[in-house]
């Protein structure tokens, strides 16, 4: 437990506000016109990114629908582009 009342859920619904900016990028990564690169790098992230975004909102139990929906999302992502998942992408240096 953390010492914040409530930390868990404030890091859920934060992680759904990134979440949402990069949802509207779908578009970018339909493309076509995009390097093979640089479209498989963004479907991973936007795949890792639901896939965190699902283990936050599930342990803290908040944002059920939105987390079902996400989930979908991310598997027919999977299923349209299949490398979505493999490998993922490198953790950026700030992150790493």
């Amino acid at each position: 437990m953390h010492a914040l009342h409530g930390y868990d859920e404030m890091l859920a619904i934060g992680a759904a506000a990134a979440l949402a900016s990069r949802i509207i990028r779908l578009p970018v990564i339909a493309r076509t016109d995009q390097t093979p690169y640089d479209s498989w790098r963004r479907r991973a992230q936007l795949v890792q990114q639901i896939s965190v975004f699902t283990h936050l909102t599930t342990s803290a139990g908040v944002l059920p629908a939105l987390t079902t929906w996400t989930t979908a999302m991310a598997a027919a992502i999977t299923n349209r582009w299949a490398d979505a998942t493999t490998p993922p992408p490198r953790v950026y240096a700030a992150f790493g």
